[in-house]
């Protein structure tokens, strides 16, 4: 029904099993608000989600299901702007490291704080290193 909660433990259930649905690609609009929840295990589970359904293992597919180019471009930011929060956030790791794997945001922004983390610095490096 129309404005019912989704319990989160489904919403992280279903973003675990997206990217094996066939077309799964046509999800990306609906995943990219889910980086930003307020629960941050629903946040960490839509990064790594992104992060799959956007590196590029199958070029053609975001054309052949009509992924629109600005809907690539919002998810993409949005990761962005969660791997730039300062600090040793779950969240920040998590769109760090989906950044790494992401190859269609292209090169992530360098972080500028949080790096005297270890866990923070080595997700940064494997995101700058496209994921290697």
């Amino acid at each position: 029904a129309a404005g019912e909660v989704i319990p989160r433990g489904h919403v992280r259930g279903v973003l675990a099993l997206v990217d094996v649905v066939p077309g799964a690609e046509r999800l990306i609009p609906a995943v990219a608000p889910l980086v930003e929840s307020a629960d941050a295990d629903v946040a960490i589970a839509a990064a790594g989600t992104l992060g799959r359904l956007l590196d590029d293992s199958d070029p053609a597919a975001l054309g052949e299901w009509e992924v629109p180019p600005d809907a690539i471009r919002t998810a993409c930011g949005r990761l962005v702007r969660q791997a730039q929060i300062a600090g040793r956030s779950p969240v920040r790791l998590a769109a760090l490291e989906a950044l790494a794997h992401a190859r269609r945001c292209g090169p992530p922004p360098q972080p500028t704080a949080g790096l005297e983390h270890p866990d923070v610095r080595r997700a940064a490096l494997l995101a700058l290193a496209g994921g290697a």
